[in-house]
């Protein structure tokens, strides 16, 4: 695959249930194969349907290429999961991706984006801190959890002033 030319390359679309196959391939060369227990009709549908998960598939020129989802959650914060297609990884897709997540972030009135990374995905581990990303005190067995808050002013005290 060719790289990425310019910041008008990527589009970005509602998951769609036709989408499903390249994000369980992707899923799987990651690890993180679906369960058998749970049909297809009801992975998609919860991908597509629950208002409560935001999913968007990325593509340039008809490929696609990368995949974000928000899991909202009533404190104004979400759980966000990237993937970047194998042959587009350090093209500035990501980045580009995580720009999209931020501007659909404030646009929802959200104050927090969280990532759960694996321990040993040391790209990952580079990649969120350099987009404003920290490491965050909650602590899951095998995982590092980074937090972006989005309006800082929802996160501190305001200023006092007084007369």
């Amino acid at each position: 695959m060719e790289p990425l030319e310019s910041a008008a390359a990527l589009s970005f679309r509602p998951f769609e249930a036709g989408d499903l196959d390249v994000l369980e391939r992707w899923l799987g060369d990651a690890g993180l194969r679906p369960s058998a227990r749970v049909r297809r009709d009801l992975r998609i549908r919860r991908l597509t349907d629950d208002d409560r998960i935001v999913t968007r598939l990325v593509d340039s020129g008809g490929d696609a290429v990368g995949f974000f989802r928000l899991d909202l959650a009533p404190d104004r914060s979400a759980e966000l999961t990237l993937l970047v297609a194998a042959g587009r990884r350090r093209q500035g897709v990501g980045r580009r991706i995580v720009d999209q997540v931020v501007a659909e972030a404030r646009e929802r009135g959200l104050v927090r984006l969280v990532a759960a990374v694996a321990l040993d995905n040391h790209q990952a581990h580079e990649f969120f801190p350099e987009l404003g990303f920290e490491q965050g005190d909650t602590t899951v067995p095998g995982f590092v959890h980074y937090e972006r808050f989005l309006h800082r002013s929802d996160c501190s005290r305001p200023l006092e002033i007084r007369p």
